[in-house]
């Protein structure tokens, strides 16, 4: 039992109010018109309401920093992210055995092999890789005609997480990844529920399944033949020679190279595009973000990277299963239910952040936000690894995109956040112009 203060009024039994719309209508509205969905049921019911939604049935949404910070640091034994994953259909995707997927002491020394390749050292050193990726994606970006950022983010997205995970694998074989990775993150999620799967598409992703493993396999059996590590700094490269990730199954390494994958590709590449969305659209901040690369000032681009993953989280939500009774938000949640941390609802709150409908970088110069009002990377024993590697992406690539290019937008209005799994993403792929490559560029 959870104690509280003497005068504190007794938990209501039972769960918070909710729509009483079907559950079919519910995951509709929540995979299709998410924001102003949640955003309806904030205005109705507060910081804290039920929903009924695919695939993980009755779940309690919370946007009131303690009850966040009560599910991103509670208990991971009542608090069960993995099992949450699980029944997010990440098990077809991920195997069994990946870090996402598990909980307790098992997901805590799976983190702790990995973390190594994480840290921040490690992730800095990163910084002219993806400046290089960058500057060679720039040479196929055309002069004053109108095109979408986001499938050059993808690219960029695609080759620093493949170069982080591999290094330098065989030419074909990185190749072949290029190729059949990809598509592993562009499931829709509903094929995955039982009772709704359509077999064609589930069916057709069990036949990328089977083409991504091939060259991962294939690759981890070249690496564990090599006799010493040298100076790789890949993630494979390190499991491999270091003491406990070199126990690892080949099964298990292809489980946690692709959830790795996955978390380094699609959000990733969604944050870049909104990036630049967000910054052409707002000439104040264009100028500052020119100025800083100019000057050398990675801090204020540090701070647009902050705000960039305020407005546009790459999770809407944290979520986690209930393994037994709990008080949350004053109420009494029984087991087996879901509860979210919802990034997207805390992020846009006037009760949290200043004018949050406004783009203003500088809220992150003047000190870190009030805790747990900034969760773009969850928290608690769960907050997401790559962090720091997607900080350092999104400043590298600011700063060669605008050292090189005159970038200006190429539409005069912002462009509508889109559901795509559990992100978002610019309607129409971040737009943009570039007006005329600088003189530095004539290398590119």
């Amino acid at each position: 039992m959870i104690s509280r203060p003497a005068d504190t009024a007794p938990a209501a039994a039972g769960l918070p109010p909710g729509p009483r719309l079907p559950s079919t209508v519910q995951t509709m509205l929540v995979w299709r018109w998410r924001q102003p969905f949640l955003d309806a049921c904030r205005r109705r019911y507060g910081n804290c309401f039920t929903l009924r939604i695919a695939p993980f049935g009755t779940i309690v949404v919370v946007s009131d920093p303690p009850a966040i910070e009560q599910v991103l640091t509670g208990d991971p034994a009542v608090f069960r992210a993995g099992e949450f994953n699980v029944i997010a259909g990440l098990g077809l995707i991920l195997g069994r055995t990946a870090l996402g997927l598990r909980d307790g002491d098992e997901h805590r020394r799976a983190k702790l092999l990995l973390w190594p390749s994480f840290r921040a050292r490690s992730v800095a050193g990163h910084a002219e890789m993806v400046e290089e990726i960058t500057a060679k994606q720039l040479r196929q970006w055309p002069i004053r005609r109108p095109f979408a950022l986001h499938p050059h983010m993808r690219v960029i997205a695609r080759e620093v997480i493949l170069h982080v995970l591999f290094g330098a694998a065989d030419p074909a074989r990185l190749s072949e990844l290029r190729e059949v990775l990809p598509a592993l993150a562009d499931p829709n999620p509903l094929d995955f529920v039982p009772g709704v799967r359509r077999m064609g598409p589930l069916q057709r992703f069990r036949r990328d399944l089977d083409r991504a493993d091939e060259p991962i396999l294939t690759e981890i059996a070249r690496r564990r033949r090599a006799l010493t590590v040298g100076e790789c700094t890949d993630v494979l490269s390190l499991l491999l020679h270091s003491d406990g990730g070199n126990a690892l199954t080949d099964r298990q390494l292809r489980d946690e190279l692709v959830d790795l994958f996955l978390g380094g590709y699609a959000p990733t590449s969604h944050a870049l595009s909104w990036m630049f969305e967000r910054i052409l659209h707002e000439p104040d901040v264009l100028a500052g973000v020119r100025s800083a690369v100019h000057a050398g000032d990675d801090g204020y681009l540090e701070a647009v990277a902050h705000e960039v993953l305020r407005q546009r989280p790459p999770l809407f939500a944290a979520g986690r299963v209930l393994a037994q009774p709990i008080e949350l938000a004053g109420y009494l949640l029984p087991a087996g239910i879901s509860v979210a941390a919802a990034a997207s609802l805390v992020h846009n709150s006037g009760q949290w952040h200043d004018q949050p409908r406004e783009f203003r970088p500088e809220r992150f110069r003047s000190g870190p936000p009030q805790r747990h009002t900034w969760i773009p990377f969850g928290g608690g024993q769960r907050r997401c690894l790559g962090e720091g590697l997607v900080f350092v992406e999104m400043i590298a690539v600011l700063r060669t995109v605008f050292t090189h290019l005159d970038l200006a937008p190429a539409d005069r209005e912002p462009e509508r956040a889109v559901p795509q799994d559990i992100s978002v993403t610019p309607s129409k792929g971040a737009r943009a112009v570039v007006r005329h490559r600088r003189s530095a560029a004539g290398r590119l």
